[in-house]
Formats: structure tokens, C-alpha cells, sequence
């Protein structure tokens, strides 16, 4: 007989091992002779003489198949299995009916955890119960962006964690760390900025510019630390926005603009100096960051911690796969967004650096309530995945592929219980198999004041590190009398963004970013105008309807905001307000119109000038009739072809009329001047 050629050993061994027989010791001697040598005569005369061990091989794969019937994620590893391959310091969850615990080495959460489940399934509860352990650890610290408020309460188990308070999350992106060069910091916060803020390569090249002129000026070239702040680029912008004419250049400013603002007005910024990077590299730190953060800063902030900690170990040479920070991240739509445009804007500032980072000790577990939050990268780097129920089905052709699940495994994620239960795949181990997070005892519920009472010596010290920036206290003490209160935050929300929009209406103001009622806008205006920072008038800017109310920036609010007294124009507000509207016009119509500018080789400012191919055209915005008649000579003798009076209403375009007959040094010119009302340029 052809030993090797024997169907019945071949069909023998595949029962032994599916019936799961091969830990039997003397099976598993004859296994192994058999597969080497390709000898079955031996097994097979075993089995002969003890026909019961095949049965029991064959009730087992009888077994296996009635219970996948009702889940097809059986058979469950086995206790040598769960010895062998799901084994580790760091429990998990359950995986058998013997109770044993899938774990892990603290290492392997250099390559990313991703949960995935809908609300209330049990991934913070997974959450917890992992950070219980890791806090225990002293070879590396845990960094938890926190966007409910619950991670405060493992303050109750932990000493060595700390917790951040909103108002205690102080940072200056633009503050150079010691181990960093001005050059370095300038490319690395635009790189981060820019990416988590949907900008392209013109505001990023632009940023680059505009922090190192920045940094010139505040001596941080030449080692200073004096450091400029959010507050400063914003005004650079402010002010480059004024300087360039091209339209295109100008909305990309204005667009920058309007990103910087949210971190403006925002005193988590306020800062020369924030809190040290040595707290992210060495303490347990919560963040909590359920209120004040808009998305972009969500995602800037978080981007901002991971990546300064990717730099610091790369510059120090701390390489190989040695856990050295944890980030543990609730929410991940807005560090990745795997929507975005990556054709114009690339891909976020982490998906670009997730695949280097694990050589440098860092790790993350993320979370979300749908795998789509997670890049093609992330998953496919991913060590260990853990996913919850769901509830859109749409979610599971990704589930299948990303966790090499069959038709019947994935349907049963349906089937999973509510609460607690969730299907796992683990880079060690061959194919994915139900994990059971055990139950905890409900944490105690911490309030603010207990908070703050466990974190009074922590606060203390971050105090005396943190340099406050000094002209973001918003309105300074005067020496006639006591010090002024500090300006709410939506009036200085109201008051940067009046500052940008100068012409905008008070019952446009609720479209600023950040307002939601009039009643918001009406209180900030209210706080603004009795502090003296804005000067409420009203005019006619439509052909009907009452006049419209404008909130005109004194000069304590120039002084505050550093700006130039006007932004366009000249004289009062009432004559920028009538030159706005008149260039407005005529820019719809096609026209090349500057405002404020000379006629080349002249000296004489116009009020509004039009270049054609003919000549000049000049506007002159009429609220006196004092000067009228020397305006006009003056546009003539600098070479305007024409000169049109604008002047409030008619009754006042009569009296300019009569004014200019009368004048006899006009009287050739006449025919080169001519009147209209502001309301033939209202819309």
C-alpha cells in the first residue's frame, strides 16, 4: 500500500485537528509523525484501537457546526489558545466560557485600538476599564482629550492622573519649545494649522511668512521670549487684508482671518507662554473639551499634543516600539475626516504621521460611533480592533472587510447584546472572535468643586509656569479710577468681528460666526457701547425702510485692536460708509475703482476714483458744502475728466447745484461735472 498517498490519513488528520483532538497527548504524537513523514499507518491503527477518540472528534466538529448556527463566531478560543496568542498585562475583556481575558503587552498599543459601536454600547465602559489599568503604569503616560466630562472621575482611583479644567487648558502654538528652533516651530505649527483648518498651500506658504516677520519682531530669532500669539497673526492678517488690492489674494486673507478669530477670542489661548511641554510628556492629563472648542480647534489642539511629542522623540532619538504616550481619543471625525477634499487641502496632519509614530513610542486608541471616522490607513495598521453594535447597516461592508468577517459573522453584529459585547480582531490571532467587557462598579461622579479641590496644587504650579498675555486683558485699569470689568467673550467675539466687517448692519450681525440670536448680539452691543468701545449711529442705506443702525469703533476699540482709525476712507464715518457703498456699486459694474487714491503723479486723495480707458472719474462724497467748489477744481487740475457730487438726498443735491453755477472759476467746466444722490448706489 501507498502509505503516502492514503486518503483515509489525510481525511483523519483534518477530523482530529477541526475536532479539536490534537491536545491529546498521544494524538498529538502521532499527528506530528504523520505530518512529517507522511506516514498515516500508525495514526491510523490509534484510532482503531480506540475508535472513541474519533467520536469524540467528530461530536466536536457535530458541535461546532450546531453552534454556529446560532453564532457563527464559534468556536471561542480556547484556554490554550487564549495562553498562547491573547495573553498580556492589560485585560481587555472576556473571550470563552471559561472566563479567561483577552489582554495585551502595553507596547502593542504602539500600533493604533480602534472602537467603533453606537452610543451606548460599551465603549466608554471598554475605555475605562482599560485606562484603570494603564494609569497603574509607570513607563509611560496617558493623554485624554475628553469631550463629556466622565474621565474626571478616575480621579477617585488614580493619584498620578490630572485633570484640566476648560478654563485650565492654556496653550501659544507660536511659544518655540526649548528643543525646538524658531524654523522648526514656524513649519511645524503651519503644517498642523493648515491641515486641520482646510487651507491651502498659498495660506500655509503665507503663514510661514507671516510668523517668521513675527518672530523678527518680537527678537525670537535671536533667542528671545517675548513670543507672539494667535492674537498677533490676527492682526498681521488684519492688516495684510488692508495692504493688498487683488481680490482673490484678499479672500484667502479674509478666510484666514475668520479661522483665527475662534482662537482669538478664545482665553485658552491667551498666552505668552501655556502650559510646558514637559506636562504632555510626563503627567496623566485629562482635557476637557465639552465646551469653547469649534471642531478645527478640536482637532488643532489634539493634532498639536501628538505631533509636539512625535517631534520631541524623533529630535532625542527615543526610537523603537517602547510605549511612551498614550493619547486615548473619544472622537475622531474631526482629526481625520476622511471626507475632506485631499486633491486641494491633503490628508490630516495625523493620517500623514500615524505610520511613523509607533517607532517613537506613541500610541493611540481611538474611538468613534462609526468606522467611517477611521482612514484606509488607520485601519489597516491597526493592531487590535474592538467593534460594538451598530446601527446603520450602511457600515457594514466596511466592518467585513476591515475585520475579515464572513456573510454570517457579519450579520450577527445585529445580534450582538446592547450592551457590553463586541466582536474583536487582534493581530496575533487568526481570525476575529466576541469579546465581553466585564462589568465595573459606576465610578463616583466628581463636580467642579472636587475638581478643583484634588487639582489645587497642580493648578498652583501650572500658574507660576504660564506667562498670561498681557494686552489680551481686555480693557486695562485707568488711573482716574477703578479697573474696568474684563470684556465678555461675545463682545469680543462682536467686537473683532465689527472690526473686520466695519460696514456690516446691527441686524446683519447675527450672521457673524458664533452668534445664534439677536439677544446675543444686543447684550455684546449693549456691554460695548457703555464701555466705550463702539458708538452706535444710524443712516439710510436702502432706497426704503428706515434707517439702518452701524456700530462705529471709537478709538479705544483702535487702541485695543491695534488697527488704523479707518479702515477705508477718511472723515467721519458717515463719509467711508457713502465711499463703501459707491465703490461697491461701481466694482459690481465692472469698474476699477480705488478708494482714497491719487491720480498718478498728483497729490490730490479722491474720494472714489475710477480708471477707464478714457481717463479718470471722480467721486466726490458730499456731507458739507465748504469745500465743495475747491474739491471739484482740484479733481479737475489733477486730471479727472469728470467729477460726479454725491451728495445725501435731494434737497441737499439742489443746494450743491446752486453752489456750483454760481461759482465762476466753474463755469467753463460745467459740463464736466455732475450730481447724483447716495441712494442711486443702495441696492
Amino acid at each position: 500500500m501507498d502509505r503516502t498517498k492514503n486518503p483515509e490519513g489525510l481525511d483523519l488528520m483534518k477530523k482530529l485537528q477541526e475536532g479539536k483532538m490534537l491536545s491529546h497527548p498521544g494524538i498529538q504524537w502521532h499527528y506530528k509523525k504523520a505530518l512529517h513523514t507522511n506516514d498515516y499507518a500508525e495514526l491510523i491503527d490509534l484510532i482503531k484501537r480506540y475508535p472513541n477518540l474519533l467520536a469524540f472528534a467528530e461530536r466536536n466538529i457535530a458541535l461546532d457546526e450546531i453552534q454556529k448556527l446560532e453564532n457563527p463566531f464559534k468556536p471561542e478560543p480556547t484556554r490554550r489558545e487564549v495562553k498562547e496568542s491573547l495573553d498580556g498585562p492589560i485585560k481587555v475583556g472576556k473571550v470563552n466560557a471559561w472566563g479567561d481575558f483577552f489582554s495585551i503587552d502595553e507596547n502593542i498599543l504602539c500600533l493604533p485600538m480602534l472602537i467603533a459601536g453606537r452610543v451606548g454600547a460599551g465603549k466608554s465602559q471598554l475605555i475605562v476599564f482599560l485606562l484603570k489599568q494603564l494609569l497603574q503604569a509607570s513607563d509611560f503616560n496617558v493623554i485624554i482629550p475628553d469631550l463629556k466630562r466622565e474621565y474626571r472621575n478616575l480621579l477617585t482611583l488614580s493619584n498620578s492622573l490630572k485633570v484640566l479644567q476648560n478654563s485650565k487648558i492654556k496653550l501659544n502654538p507660536l511659544a518655540v519649545p526649548e528643543w525646538m528652533t524658531p524654523q522648526e516651530n514656524i513649519h511645524f505649527f503651519s503644517q498642523i494649522f493648515t491641515k486641520q483648518q482646510y487651507l491651502g498651500r498659498v495660506s500655509k506658504d503665507f503663514i510661514n511668512k507671516a510668523v517668521l516677520t513675527l518672530y523678527r519682531k518680537h527678537g525670537i530669532i535671536d533667542g528671545g521670549q517675548n513670543f507672539p500669539t494667535m492674537l498677533s497673526l490676527y492682526n498681521y492678517v488684519f492688516h495684510e487684508i488692508n495692504n493688498k488690492k487683488s481680490y482673490n489674494y484678499r479672500d484667502i486673507m479674509i478666510r484666514l482671518q475668520n479661522l483665527l478669530f475662534s482662537y482669538v477670542t478664545s482665553e485658552n489661548f491667551n498666552c505668552r507662554i501655556g502650559i510646558s511641554h514637559q506636562v504632555w510628556r510626563d503627567e496623566n492629563v485629562v482635557l476637557e473639551m465639552d465646551a469653547g472648542f469649534t471642531n478645527e480647534m478640536y482637532g488643532f489642539i489634539v493634532s498639536y499634543l501628538i505631533g509636539s511629542r512625535f517631534e520631541y522623540n524623533k529630535k532625542n532619538n527615543l526610537t523603537g516600539s517602547i510605549l511612551r504616550t498614550l493619547f486615548t481619543i473619544d472622537e475622531c471625525r474631526a482629526l481625520f475626516d476622511v471626507n475632506r477634499n485631499t486633491y486641494e487641502f491633503g490628508d490630516s496632519y495625523l493620517s500623514g504621521i500615524t505610520t511613523k509614530i509607533r517607532e517613537h513610542g506613541i500610541g493611540l486608541i481611538l474611538s468613534s460611533q462609526e468606522t467611517k471616522s477611521f482612514t484606509d490607513t488607520i485601519k489597516a495598521i491597526a493592531f487590535t480592533k474592538v467593534c460594538f453594535p451598530l446601527t446603520d447597516g450602511a457600515e457594514l461592508s466596511a466592518i467585513k472587510e476591515s475585520y475579515c468577517l464572513d456573510d454570517e459573522q457579519t450579520k450577527h453584529i445585529f445580534k450582538l447584546k446592547k450592551y457590553g459585547e463586541a466582536i474583536a480582531i487582534y493581530g496575533n490571532y487568526d481570525k476575529p472572535f466576541i469579546l465581553t467587557i466585564p462589568e465595573i462598579k459606576p465610578l463616583p461622579q466628581l463636580s467642579d468643586k472636587d475638581v478643583e479641590q484634588r487639582m489645587a496644587d497642580f493648578y498652583s504650579d501650572l500658574d507660576k509656569s504660564i506667562k498670561p498675555l498681557p494686552p489680551l486683558e481686555l480693557i486695562s485699569p485707568t488711573p482716574a479710577g477703578p479697573p474696568e470689568e474684563k470684556m465678555p467673550a461675545d463682545a469680543a467675539a462682536l467686537l473683532f468681528n465689527i472690526s473686520h466687517e466695519v460696514y456690516t448692519t446691527r441686524s446683519q450681525m447675527i450672521k457673524f460666526p458664533g452668534f445664534n440670536s439677536p439677544s446675543q448680539v444686543n447684550k455684546a452691543i449693549a456691554w460695548l457701547q457703555a464701555n466705550g468701545f463702539i458708538a452706535e449711529e444710524e443712516y439710510r442705506v436702502t432706497k426704503r425702510g428706515k434707517h439702518s443702525l452701524f456700530a462705529v469703533l471709537t478709538p479705544k476699540a483702535h487702541d485695543f485692536l491695534d488697527t488704523p482709525s479707518n479702515k477705508r476712507g477718511k472723515g467721519s464715518f458717515q463719509h467711508s460708509l457713502y465711499q463703501h457703498l459707491i465703490a461697491k456699486r461701481l466694482e459690481a459694474d465692472g469698474l476699477d475703482v480705488a478708494i482714497e487714491r491719487r491720480i498718478p503723479g498728483t497729490d490730490k486723495y479722491i474720494d472714489v476714483l475710477v480708471t477707464t480707458q478714457n481717463g479718470y472719474m471722480a467721486y466726490e462724497v458730499t456731507l458739507s458744502l465748504k469745500n465743495l467748489s475747491e474739491n471739484v477744481r482740484k479733481d479737475l487740475a489733477a486730471g479727472a475728466s469728470e467729477v460726479i457730487i454725491v451728495t445725501v438726498d435731494s434737497p441737499a443735491q439742489e443746494k450743491a447745484i446752486e453752489l456750483v453755477a454760481k461759482d465762476p472759476s466753474l463755469s467753463a467746466v460745467l459740463d464736466r461735472i455732475s450730481f447724483r444722490t447716495i441712494d442711486e448706489f443702495f441696492n
